[in-house]
């Protein structure tokens, strides 16, 4: 049973994160707020970009905890099983 719980909870994370990566992500990764980036060093000078790496970043954690918690409970569920 703790090997069931701990996948739902992975995949909930990873459904949790999906989403905040695509709602948080830029429409268009080379233009934002009308401002077209042309180098890597300009995209700290909008604000679009900036929210979408943050946001990107707390994604990328859950995508792997998520991850983590669901490989734990195959692993469970696999030493349970003879």
């Amino acid at each position: 049973m703790l090997s069931y719980c701990l996948n739902v909870i992975g995949l909930g994370l990873n459904f949790l994160a999906t989403v905040l990566l695509l709602q948080y992500s830029p429409d268009d990764t080379k233009s934002a707020e009308g401002i077209t980036v042309t180098q890597g060093w300009e995209r700290d000078f909008v604000s679009a970009f900036r929210e979408a790496i943050r946001n990107g970043q707390i994604s990328i954690i859950l995508l792997i905890v998520g991850f983590g918690f669901q490989l734990f409970g195959t692993l469970l569920q696999k030493l349970d099983c003879p």
